[in-house]
């Protein structure tokens, strides 16, 4: 029954969805029975002992290298309980991956020096891990994502709506002051040189793309959600003010967690540059994913479920970030975009 009821809903899915859920069989009848758990492993652990690279982003990079090399070496993997930057939500710490049929057995104890192993996040994240193994499936479940919920809780948005998640970047890579004696803006002395941040025309330019588009399908409602952690970025104080206007715009400034259900849950994201990416691409709802060229790659996904557009500012300077006065100045002029389609869903 359960069989009859898979390819039923592959014979009923888009041709992309069809090759996406296929694959996704595939992977799960190939590799043996593996889950997350809430119990511990008690022997041949591979662990992460503690979350030390990065934000949310770098640490799903260093459970996602983890799983798989659990996956290829048959490994229980150890994981600590709680997610950096994520509040009010059980990450389950185990993920168990001990087949149970004697062939695989044996092949378990012959790898077992292999799964002996305890290193912090950061190892985990330089680790080279075979990268043909796909292990979304299993990093949704690690954060309770799927269609209808995000990190254990129900999606802001309706699925009849069509929804554009804007993810803009701040926080870290914008903090400094205004000096009291000549208003001039002084950078902290901690700012990542590589967090560069899309100018807002790109992110006006993407809205206003995604509006014409959906508001041209009758019967539809259309929703913007745009989510900032905090205001210190200038694109998030503009877009701020102009949501106030704009009836189907959703500003969210909340923590972490809120604001990574409020973006999951809909099927277009528009990306900051971050390691949140690759949280955002998990999304089971995403069809289509907009990226500000210069720090993604315009190549071919593996499963082909979603469409890719890039995205570029004629003259904007997109290199190193400072958080200099003029670099948060040239955040905000007026930019000519250009824009180019990477990958449909429909390619094979």
């Amino acid at each position: 029954m359960r069989i009859s009821a898979i390819f039923l809903l592959v014979l009923g899915a888009s041709s992309a969805d069809a090759t996406f859920l296929r694959r996704r069989l595939e992977a799960k009848t190939a590799q043996p029975e593996c889950a997350f758990n809430s119990s511990s492993p008690q022997s041949n652990v591979v662990s992460i002992k503690n979350w030390n690279y990065g934000r949310l982003g770098n640490t799903l990079a260093s459970v996602k290298n983890a799983v798989r090399y659990s996956l290829h070496h048959k490994c229980d993997l150890l994981l600590p309980d709680t997610l950096i930057g994520i509040t009010n939500y059980s990450v389950p710490k185990s993920f168990f991956c001990t087949s149970r049929s004697p062939s695989a057995v044996n092949n378990h104890m012959r790898n077992a020096s292999m799964c002996n192993i305890s290193h912090n996040s950061d190892f985990w994240w330089n680790t080279a891990v075979d990268s043909s193994q796909n292990v979304d499936l299993y990093l949704q479940e690690y954060i309770g994502l799927n269609r209808t919920h995000s990190f254990g809780h129900e999606c802001l948005n309706p699925e009849e709506a069509s929804c554009l998640g804007v993810h803009v970047r701040s926080g870290d890579v914008f903090r400094g002051d205004f000096n009291v004696t000549d208003g001039h803006w002084n950078p902290s002395a901690h700012i990542h040189s590589g967090y560069q941040q899309p100018p807002l025309e790109y992110y006006l330019f993407g809205i206003k793309s995604f509006l014409q588009r959906h508001r041209a399908q009758s019967g539809r409602k259309v929703k913007v959600i745009i989510a900032c952690e905090d205001l210190l970025n200038p694109v998030c104080e503009i877009l701020d003010v102009l949501s106030e206007a704009e009836d189907s715009w959703q500003f969210v400034q909340d923590d972490l967690k809120k604001t990574l259900q409020a973006i999951t849950c809909c099927e277009e994201v528009l990306l900051a540059q971050s390691s949140l990416s690759l949280v955002l691409q998990l999304s089971p709802r995403l069809r289509h994913l907009h990226y500000y060229s210069g720090y993604a790659p315009c190549g071919k996904s593996e499963e082909s479920r979603y469409n890719v557009t890039r995205y570029r500012a004629v003259g904007y300077n997109y290199s190193q970030w400072h958080n200099t006065e003029l670099e948060r100045h040239n955040l905000l002029r007026p930019y000519e975009i250009e824009q180019s389609s990477c990958l449909t869903a429909h390619q094979s």
